[in-house]
C-alpha cells in the first residue's frame, strides 16, 4: 500500500510538473487579460518619456510585454517591465525604449530571456529587414522629435538591418503546427515598406490546432482567434509569415 501511495504521488507530481511549462505559465497569465480592450498609444506621454503601466487596455506589443512581466516577476511589475521595455532597463528618453519588435526580440534573445526557435523549424528562411519607418514618419512619433533623437533611431534601424532573422512562410504553417508549443511568442512578419513585424501574440493550442492569442485591432480586445493561425494569416496579404520565440524561464 505504501508503495502504491508513493507511486501515485510521483505520477501526480510529474503531471503537475508537465503542466507548468513556461508556455503554460504565459497562457495562464494571459488568460487574466482576456477580453481587455484594445488600446493604442498607451505608452506615449507628451511631456517626457517615463515608465507607464496601463491596465485598462493593451495593443499587441504591450499585451505580450505585460504577460511576460507578470510571468517573470509578478511582485514587481515595475522592475520586470523596465527590463523588458527599455535598453539596459533604464529610462533615458524616447530612444531608450525598444520600439521595433525586431529590436525587442534581438535584445531579449541576447540576454537569454527568449529563445529563437525559428531557425530549427522546418522551412525556416533567412530574413533581413530594411527598417526606416519610424525615422521616415516623424509626425507619427512626437516623442522622437521632443527628445531630438532621430539620428539615434536611424542608427538603431541600421544596426537591426545588419542582423539576420528567420521566419516561416505562412503557407508552410499547417505542416509544422505540432512543433510550435502552447505559449510560444508568434511574431508576424510583414511586407510593408520600412517595417519588420506587423503583429505579435501567443500560440494557443486547442484540439491539436494552432490559434493566436492576441490584442486584436479588428475585435478591439484581447482574444483567442476564431480561425486557426494559418487561416488568420491567409486573410491578410501583407502578412508574410512568422518568427517563433520561446520564453526561457529560469
Amino acid at each position: 500500500m505504501r508503495f502504491l501511495t508513493l507511486f501515485y504521488f510521483l505520477i501526480v507530481s510529474l503531471i503537475s510538473s508537465a503542466q507548468q511549462t513556461p508556455g503554460n505559465t504565459l497562457i495562464a497569465n494571459a488568460m487574466h487579460l482576456l477580453g481587455k480592450p484594445y488600446k493604442a498609444h498607451t505608452l506615449e506621454d507628451a511631456k517626457e518619456e517615463k515608465l507607464l503601466l496601463p491596465s485598462d487596455g493593451f495593443d499587441c506589443y504591450t499585451f505580450v510585454e505585460r504577460v511576460l512581466a507578470m510571468s517573470t516577476n509578478p511582485q514587481d511589475l515595475v522592475k520586470s517591465t523596465l527590463y523588458l521595455r527599455y535598453r539596459n532597463a533604464t529610462v533615458n528618453g524616447y530612444c531608450s525604449r525598444l520600439h521595433y519588435l525586431s529590436d525587442w526580440l534581438s535584445t531579449h534573445i541576447t540576454d537569454s530571456t527568449l529563445i529563437d526557435v525559428t531557425p530549427s523549424l522546418p522551412f525556416a528562411k533567412e530574413l533581413r529587414f530594411d527598417l526606416n519607418f519610424i525615422s521616415s514618419h516623424p509626425a507619427l512619433y512626437p516623442g522622437m522629435l521632443r527628445d531630438a533623437c532621430t539620428d539615434e533611431i536611424q542608427q538603431i534601424e541600421r544596426k537591426i538591418a545588419a542582423n539576420t532573422f528567420y521566419y516561416i512562410p505562412k503557407k508552410r504553417i499547417r505542416t509544422l503546427e505540432a512543433t510550435i508549443q502552447h505559449g510560444d511568442i508568434i511574431a508576424i512578419t510583414t511586407n510593408k515598406r520600412g517595417l519588420d513585424y506587423s503583429h505579435v501574440g501567443f500560440a494557443y493550442k486547442k484540439n491539436g490546432k494552432l490559434y493566436l492569442m492576441h490584442a486584436s485591432t479588428t475585435e478591439k480586445k484581447v482574444v483567442i482567434s476564431h480561425r486557426t493561425l494559418y487561416d488568420y494569416l491567409m486573410r491578410y496579404p501583407h502578412q508574410t509569415g512568422i518568427s517563433v520565440l520561446r520564453w526561457n524561464k529560469n
